[in-house]
């Protein structure tokens, strides 16, 4: 068959399709050329009048930047191709993460004066292997929670007293709310989950505090299931910590869970704890607290802050990743 399209033009349509960002750099002024796709992978909904490496660096996170700047360090003064991939802030304050790959232009004096290259957004690659990573290790952290758990129940369920049915069959409705958690996001990986529905079916798999745990979120918000199973992990977590530290330790200690669209139009989820003892920041950072930080790190925005009254968390998702229904 005769090929009648040009390589241009192919090369166009690959870019196109590909989400490609091209760039070219000139590594004595540090200024660059780009195309739209590049500066949108950054999170501008129009191009900048101008990019430089600076720029690029200033989006790059802080712990990924300096590894970022030695590698090019070494590509130029090796005069060798420029490979890398590394995590940025975008201008909207999501996390993504890219790979780029450059390669020098040599001037006619042989030195290495501009490179070109590329750079693609692999978030969804890497959240694919973060989440097997995460899934292996939260099965067996909560495999030990809910060992932990079960024997708090039967502990309770035994010094109470009363029918060993009515027992039996309490310790198997608690037992099953924590199951609950479990399968509401594994039925139909395409569906839009009500994000009071996954909040209550955590709520109500915390074994005697259910009622200390108010809900006042919106019905008509739904989230994807993949990111509302991660939702769950979070709220997991805090639910933990408060049980552990916070205002589940007391009878008279409440956690408030609210929605809210803020000023931006993006959707936070606040969880609040209130009439507990009073609330200290971790010394350092284990397990649970990772997961809190980094379980939505590539969807949402997530603060925890600690004033003397109780934890706060926020979690924000940008608008588009919320689907509210009439």
């Amino acid at each position: 068959m005769e090929k009648r399209g040009s390589v241009s033009e192919h090369l166009r349509m690959a870019v196109a399709v590909g989400n490609i960002g091209l760039w070219e750099l000139d590594t004595k002024t540090g200024d660059a050329w780009r195309n739209a796709k590049h500066d949108e992978l950054f999170g501008y909904a129009q191009p900048l009048p101008s990019w430089t490496y600076d720029d690029f660096l200033r989006h790059v996170v802080a712990e990924d930047r300096e590894e970022v700047d030695e590698a090019y360090g070494k590509a130029l003064k090796e005069q060798r191709e420029w490979a890398f991939e590394c995590r940025i802030q975008r201008t909207d304050g999501m996390i993504r993460r890219i790979a780029a790959h450059g390669r020098p232009l040599p001037a006619t004096d042989g030195q290495n004066e501009r490179l070109i290259g590329h750079v693609i957004d692999i978030t969804e690659t890497k959240r694919g292997e973060e989440h097997l990573r995460l899934v292996t290790a939260e099965l067996n952290h909560r495999l030990m929670n809910i060992i932990s758990t079960m024997h708090g129940l039967i502990g309770m369920a035994g010094r109470g007293g009363g029918d060993p049915r009515d027992i039996a069959e309490s310790l198997q409705q608690r037992l099953a709310a924590l199951g609950r958690s479990h399968n509401l996001t594994f039925r139909d990986r395409r569906a839009m989950v009500p994000i009071r529905q996954a909040l209550r079916v955590e709520r109500d798999a915390m074994p005697g505090v259910a009622s200390q745990v108010i809900l006042e979120i919106d019905e008509r918000m739904r989230i994807a299931a993949p990111l509302a199973e991660r939702l769950i992990l979070v709220i997991h977590e805090l639910g933990t910590n408060a049980l552990k530290y916070g205002a589940l330790t007391v009878p008279e200690g409440r956690v408030c869970l609210e929605s809210r669209v803020n000023e931006e139009g993006d959707v936070e989820i606040i969880w609040r704890e209130v009439n507990g003892p009073q609330a200290h920041e971790p010394d350092s950072e284990g397990f649970g607290s990772k997961l809190i930080r980094t379980a939505l790190s590539a969807d949402a925005k997530v603060e925890q802050t600690f004033p003397e009254t109780g934890a706060v968390c926020r979690i924000i998702f940008p608008a588009k990743a919320v689907q509210t229904t009439e």
